[in-house]
């Protein structure tokens, strides 16, 4: 009575049964599956989402390490071919300021001046701004979302708030037109809605007196700590150096905490979903009672028995 054919039979005889026959397991078994893959398509797509948004952060904006004005010096001798894990090098500038368009409407907005050639120097960087209209070229390239804000589109104008310090007069402030050269959306919002690009060669008077920086972009992110003491036996000061892990904590540790609910909630579920299974199991065991005693009674074996619940 051990041979797995009757165990089969027995077992897709009850799965099958009717009223006649007791508690068919086929809607449960449903309900389970049902919920097990809601689960997986739910956690499939928010890590996807979670992805875009890493990507997105490091790529337009903090980079995988960034060498702060005092480690500028150290750069020079830095390139892609002396260090091979060295996907791309970007100089920048971050200016924060605030944009008027014609009508008098201002929005906060964050400046950051690249070299004309940017495009160029880092591949992904268009990949990764998707341009709408226009071009990256003579003017400032702003996002999607701040371009509706502010009712604006390519060829026109917007007033960039400027401050300067004069040892004679003081703090002075002052506004100067650029244009608009193209739209861009990265799908991130903070930066559809704050962030603008320009080129070095239309940045005169913007950033006047501004500290240069260097972003670098690795081939994998997480060789980022093997890479900085590569930089540093470079000729590059450790306190210039910043990874994306520090300079991100709060966005990261903000994503490890949703990480981390999400699994003690699955869990949960997962643990309900057990207990469920088990009381299921246990119905249908003593719905079988009598037909347990009769295969008892004419040689069935315990295990094979458990084996007929477990098909």
């Amino acid at each position: 009575m051990t041979d797995l054919p009757w165990v089969r039979f027995i077992a897709i005889r009850w799965f099958k049964a009717g009223r006649e026959s007791g508690p068919s397991l086929g809607p449960a078994m449903a309900g389970i599956a049902v919920g097990v893959a809601a689960l997986i398509i739910i956690i499939g797509v928010m890590n996807g989402f979670q992805m875009g948004f890493i990507d997105s952060v490091l790529e337009l904006d903090s980079y995988h390490l960034r060498i702060g004005p005092s480690g500028q010096a150290g750069m020079a001798a830095i390139d892609a071919e002396t260090y091979p894990g060295i996907q791309a090098i970007l100089p920048f500038i971050d200016v924060r300021t605030m944009a008027m368009n014609d009508r008098g409407k201002a929005e906060a907005l964050r400046i950051k001046i690249i070299p004309d050639d940017a495009f160029t120097r880092d591949e992904a960087l268009p990949r990764m701004l998707e341009l709408q209209s226009g071009s990256f070229g003579d003017g400032i390239l702003i996002g999607s979302e701040f371009a509706h804000r502010l009712n604006v589109n390519v060829d026109d104008l917007i007033s960039v708030l400027t401050v300067q310090v004069d040892p004679e007069e003081g703090v002075q402030a002052a506004t100067i037109a650029v244009r608009v050269s193209g739209v861009y959306h990265s799908g991130f919002y903070d930066f559809d809605t704050g962030l603008a690009l320009l080129p070095s060669s239309s940045a005169h008077g913007i950033a006047d007196g501004e500290p240069w920086m260097t972003g670098i972009k690795l081939k994998d992110r997480f060789d980022d700590t093997r890479m900085m003491a590569k930089l540093q036996t470079g000729g590059v000061p450790a306190a210039g150096i910043e990874s994306w892990r520090s300079y991100n904590r709060a966005f990261f540790g903000a994503l490890r905490m949703e990480k981390s609910i999400m699994m003690i909630l699955v869990g949960l579920i997962f643990l309900v979903v057990g207990v469920n299974i088990f009381h299921a199991l246990r119905k249908a065991v003593y719905a079988r009672f009598e037909d347990i005693a009769t295969l008892k009674a004419i040689g069935a074996d315990s295990g094979s028995l458990r084996m007929v619940f477990m098909i």
